[in-house]
């Protein structure tokens, strides 16, 4: 049955506990804005301690990778990739827990659009040697 105060630690199939995997360099509103701490980290975050959070994820070298969005519970519900495309269409969103649970969606919604717009206008005005900081 277990003791009080029992810990357990969420470990991936690469070793990484909870909350390891990523750093965050800036946050805007409710995205907040991340990079992994290894290059072997490929994968997107499917979980966030805070509800209706927004990632978006970048590549060691800077490129937008992905945002993901989490529901009320702090699940992925969907994410936009931007480093490939589906049929002809970069970006596109797939929806879901798991990747294309759901289907994928070829257009951006509204929504969709206007976290993009923020991610972007904020990577627009960072200084060539801030994004050397982040980006080493």
């Amino acid at each position: 049955m277990g003791g009080r105060g029992a810990r357990f630690h969420d470990v991936d199939s690469k070793g990484y506990e909870y909350g390891t995997k990523y750093h965050s360099f800036a946050q805007v509103d409710d995205i907040k804005f991340i990079i992994g701490n290894k290059p072997d980290i490929t994968d997107n975050p499917i979980e966030s301690m805070v509800a209706h959070r927004k990632y978006a994820v970048f590549t060691e070298k800077g490129v937008l990778k992905s945002i993901v969005f989490m529901d009320k519970h702090g699940a992925r519900y969907k994410q936009i990739d931007f480093t490939h495309s589906h049929d002809g269409a970069n970006p596109h969103t797939h929806l879901g827990y798991v990747h294309k649970e759901n289907g994928t969606r070829l257009k951006l919604s509204r929504t969709e659009k206007s976290v993009y717009n923020k991610v972007k206008e904020f990577m627009a005005n960072l200084t060539v040697d801030e994004r050397k900081e982040i980006f080493k």
